[in-house]
């Protein structure tokens, strides 16, 4: 099993952040923050991930 990866959810609506809270499901997933503040549409798919690796690693303490 890999245990090296993440997920992160850009973007997300408080409704959906809600439901994942309910859910239980946000200890799985980083969301919020400057994440909700991506404007990925301006960005290659390289840039991307780099702004997203970035944030999700100073998060997590990597």
């Amino acid at each position: 099993m890999d245990n090296d990866g993440w997920i992160a959810a850009m973007n997300l609506r408080q409704h959906v952040f809600d439901d994942f809270q309910e859910g239980n499901i946000d200890s799985y997933l980083v969301a919020g923050g400057q994440l909700n503040e991506v404007k990925w549409r301006t960005k290659t798919p390289d840039q991307l991930f780099e702004n997203v690796e970035n944030q999700v690693l100073r998060r997590i303490g990597v």
